[in-house]
């Protein structure tokens, strides 16, 4: 594999299993070219008394994967990727709103204002996987061994993937996560554009009640971060923990012309 980075042996038609149901989420992963199959992980997500918003959405992603690794039943069918996003005003968790009314009163509040989106990315149940560095990743341990080319370690190491440790974690198995917060600023949003916005029924299940993907775009003035993170997977960070986790990420596929698709005017060498 390119970039010295291993793999390990799973099924082709799963390469991992991912513990959602976001579209959104099987969408970006579609987009970056990793093989998955879905699986259910319900848990309890209800934030703790005083949790920091960024701990809370570490350690909902982190459950999530365990409790996707737990349903599946054999670690040896793993990795699990899951995900948690969270909007935050100022240090007020906004999740995804109740009706119509709890809607427009989170608009109402993120109207004119900054605000921080944070999504983390949690992998569990990878056992070894060889991380490119010349030595090899036991995640049950969240340590490096060696391995038979110990000797040519590079500088490239997972070091920047923080370990997640659930009590009572099944065999051992720590979540490896990775954590996105970007800041999205919106401009003034009247009344009635809020109402037509919030009856088309797509902030009804987004967390602070917008999708930037959808309609809501219009309301973002600038956005400091990762686009794809406030969709709800943070593609970077996607990447980088299953590449350091032994799983590939395939490179995009050729236009079905032939060529590469082509961008004229001003936008022709870069977005």
């Amino acid at each position: 594999m390119p970039g010295g980075v291993g793999t390990i042996h799973l099924p082709a038609a799963a390469m991992i299993h991912l513990a959602s149901k976001s579209p959104r989420r099987r969408l970006l992963l579609d987009q970056i070219g990793v093989d998955y199959a879905i699986v259910d992980a319900p848990i309890d997500e209800t934030r703790r008394a005083g949790e920091p918003p960024e701990r809370f959405v570490e350690r909902m992603a982190g459950e999530k994967a365990l409790a996707g690794l737990a349903a599946l039943g054999d670690a040896r069918a793993a990795p699990v990727l899951a995900a948690d996003t969270v909007v935050v005003l100022e240090e007020q968790v906004l999740g995804k709103p109740r009706d119509e009314e709890h809607a427009m009163a989170m608009l109402r509040a993120l109207s004119g204002r900054m605000h921080r989106v944070i999504s983390t990315v949690a992998v569990a149940g990878i056992r070894v996987a060889d991380t490119g560095t010349g030595r090899r990743w036991d995640a049950t341990r969240n340590v490096e061994i060696a391995s038979a080319h110990a000797g040519d370690a590079g500088s490239d190491r997972a070091v920047d993937i923080a370990p997640w440790t659930a009590t009572g974690a099944a065999d051992g198995v720590s979540p490896r996560c990775m954590t996105s917060i970007s800041r999205v600023w919106f401009r003034e949003i009247p009344y009635e554009e809020r109402r037509a916005y919030c009856a088309g029924g797509e902030p009804l299940d987004k967390a602070g009640a917008y999708a930037i993907q959808g309609h809501a775009a219009i309301f973002v003035t600038r956005l400091d971060g990762s686009y794809s993170g406030v969709m709800g997977l943070p593609l970077f960070e996607t990447a980088t923990l299953l590449r350091n986790t032994g799983v590939g990420v395939r490179a995009p596929r050729a236009h079905p012309a032939g060529g590469e698709r082509r961008r004229s005017g001003r936008f022709a060498d870069g977005v």
